[in-house]
């Protein structure tokens, strides 16, 4: 939260401000049991309930894939469907539709294997992309430029 228009909105809209933070800092469960709470600015600034929900399950995804970003060559990050349900609070028959949703809207590269009822998370966005990071792909364009 380090960007000026962050910083800015602080300053300008602390209830909306706030919301961020709640969005950004708490698990899906926490956000959906407490977003009653923020009915008022969402209303106020047109931010529908089921899109933020959305969006949570998004980033409570891609913090537990993260990992697998790390392990890109191999076979990834695998998660149970019953994991899933409980994890981003969705009904069991909605596990394989979410998760093709991420996948065409390109916030995790992942197959499905309905068989074993699992997802195996290949790579997936970025959620923070701090100096650690940064490093990791410095080193890896290194590594891609010695090649040739």
């Amino acid at each position: 939260m380090l960007l000026s228009a962050v910083k800015d909105l602080q300053k300008t809209s602390k209830d909306l401000y706030g919301f961020f933070e709640f969005f950004v800092n708490e698990d899906i469960a926490t956000f959906s049991k407490n977003l009653s709470k923020n009915k008022a600015i969402m209303d106020k600034n047109a931010i529908s309930t089921d899109h933020a929900t959305q969006k949570k399950q998004y980033i409570q995804i891609c913090s537990l894939g993260q990992d697998a970003n790390e392990n890109a060559v191999t076979s990834g990050k695998v998660l149970k469907f019953s994991e899933l349900v409980s994890l981003l609070s969705i009904p069991a028959d909605d596990v394989e539709e979410w998760a093709i949703e991420a996948i065409n809207n390109d916030i995790i590269d992942a197959r499905i294997d309905q068989i074993n009822e699992e997802i195996v998370i290949k790579t997936c966005r970025q959620r923070h992309l701090n100096k650690e990071e940064w490093n990791k792909v410095k080193s890896r364009i290194s590594a891609w430029r010695a090649r040739f």
